[in-house]
């Protein structure tokens, strides 16, 4: 993540658009094509995102979708696990700008930070049509989290008490913290109110409900890395 971001801030590459590149992924021919048609050539910053084809590890197509659908687009439900790959991302050179323009406490994933930016101030792209092919390794970020039996679900909650009550700084916390700094009142009212529940959701309890029962939340992939507790 630091090494993506490190890119975006210090490229003088002069493009009309970027994309990440993962190493083991393999795109489509028609990706790049496919992305910039989708931009609109606009001076509105745009950051275009796509499904993907899930792949095994000699990189042969599967037929199967990585997201069956497209998560309710919200401040928590990116912030809590939205299947946004990296790899999948291609923006315009104004989102570029806006990226390199931000200053930020910490990242833990440069392709949410990417995200939650533009759908704060700028424009998110889905296309619902795969556009690469992504190898499901054991060791992928996000990627299988094989079958759903007791040790799945113990991992599972060692995990959230790790994120949520070990960490002296939760990522979210920070994060949501970093966009109220760089933004403040260029925000939408409910992103604004969103966000700053979050940032101190562990100062009230009011806030805690609030997000546990958001409804916004629960439309989320199960597959989600994180649980507002």
């Amino acid at each position: 993540a630091d090494s993506f971001w490190k890119l975006i801030k210090e490229t003088t590459a002069d493009a009309d658009y970027y994309a990440f590149a993962d190493q083991d992924d393999i795109w489509y021919s028609s990706k790049l094509e496919t992305a910039i048609e989708c931009l609109n050539r606009t001076d509105t910053p745009q950051l275009y995102y796509s499904n993907a084809e899930i792949a095994d590890n000699d990189g042969r197509g599967t037929g199967r979708l990585l997201m069956k659908r497209q998560d309710h687009l919200s401040v928590p439900t990116i912030i809590a696990g939205l299947h946004a790959l990296g790899c999948t991302m291609v923006f315009n050179r104004t989102a570029l700008k806006v990226f390199q323009s931000v200053r930020l406490s910490g990242i833990e994933m440069h392709d949410r930070s990417c995200f939650l930016i533009m759908y704060l101030v700028g424009q998110v792209i889905f296309d619902s049509k795969p556009q690469l092919y992504y190898r499901q390794h054991e060791n992928n970020v996000i990627g299988n989290e094989g079958k759903k039996g007791w040790i799945y679900y113990r991992k599972k909650l060692r995990r959230s008490y790790a994120l949520w009550f070990r960490s002296r700084s939760h990522d979210a916390v920070i994060q949501s913290q970093d966009m109220l700094k760089n933004f403040g009142e260029q925000l939408k009212t409910t992103d604004r109110n969103y966000l700053y529940m979050i940032a101190n959701y562990r100062s009230s309890w009011l806030f805690k409900k609030k997000l546990l029962l958001d409804k916004n939340i629960k439309t989320l992939n199960k597959r989600v890395r994180r649980s507002y507790c």
